[in-house]
């Protein structure tokens, strides 16, 4: 094995990039299988917290799948595992899904007007 290929001692290191031969190997699989989708949740969990805060704040929660919509029209999106967001098309049908639980909240709440713009 080339000694730039050896595994130092520590077996903790901080940066696996500092590792030539497990970085081009480990990098992009942990990458896209790891940390891509944790991204992804993330998001997702900040659009359904998002459309409840929305929905409190008296902002109609249907408007969300319609803003993703508009968002998918623009193209030139990359295939969602390789994203660190949800594709649009995701977002809203996870987004109308929640759609029961926002309108209550929306129901409740004191309504913002909405202007045409």
């Amino acid at each position: 094995m080339p000694a730039s290929c050896q595994l130092r001692d520590d077996p903790c290191r901080e940066n696996i990039s500092e590792m030539p031969c497990c970085s081009l190997l480990f990098e992009p699989t942990i990458r896209v299988r790891v940390l891509l989708p944790y991204s992804r949740f993330h998001e997702s969990e900040a659009d359904s917290i998002g459309l409840d805060y929305a929905a409190k704040a008296g902002f109609d929660p249907r408007e969300a799948p319609a803003f993703w919509q508009r968002m998918s029209s623009t193209g030139g999106q990359p295939p969602e595992f390789l994203s660190t967001h949800p594709n649009p098309g995701s977002r809203i049908k996870a987004l109308e899904s929640q759609m029961s639980e926002a309108m209550a909240i929306y129901e409740k709440s004191q309504k913002i007007p909405t202007v045409a713009l």
